[in-house]
């Protein structure tokens, strides 16, 4: 059985595996899924059953069993491509009130904030979680920095341009 797996980029982000078997239709598929986060994997199959999306990190066994009973079977391991990654999937601003003022906000949105990191800003601010306030207008963007020396620091993902704070 030929099958095609796109990795998470992250433990938090899901990826997806296809199974393309050859035999005689109809073909059937039985999932087992184990391990993952939490201790099982959530997944969504496609009505052939031939592909699951929502696919966390686990190990995942699919038997496909043809018209004849015909068998194949397939260990398929999915690895976040980045065990140690910040995603930032968008950023949500509260605009600040006049041109001039300090009262906007940046909130960066994704996975992985988790990871015990700090926060460093494109202004040269360093915070604690991924939101920065009391900015005026500007463009603003973060990247994800280790807490101590012993770790090596995490690796940014953007997946939105920066955050333009503006006037409300």
């Amino acid at each position: 059985m030929h099958t095609v797996v796109d990795q998470p980029l992250t433990a938090a982000l899901r990826g997806r595996i296809s199974c393309r078997p050859m035999g005689q239709e109809p073909i059937t598929f039985d999932w087992t899924p184990n391990g993952g986060v939490g201790g099982e994997c959530m997944m969504t199959l496609d009505e052939s059953g031939s592909e699951a999306t929502d696919v966390r990190p686990g190990r995942y066994k699919i038997r496909a069993t043809d018209a004849n009973n015909d068998r194949a079977d397939v260990v398929i391991d999915v690895e976040p491509v980045f065990a140690n990654a910040v995603v930032i999937d968008r950023y949500v601003v509260r605009p600040a009130t006049t041109t001039f003022s300090r009262d906007g906000q940046v909130e960066a949105i994704g996975s992985g904030f988790e990871n015990g990191c700090k926060f460093m800003w494109t202004n040269g601010l360093e915070t604690e979680e991924p939101r920065l306030k009391d900015v005026a207008c500007g463009v603003y963007a973060m990247i994800a920095i280790s807490q101590g020396t012993a770790k090596p620091p995490p690796i940014t993902i953007h997946r939105s341009a920066p955050a333009r704070v503006d006037v409300g």
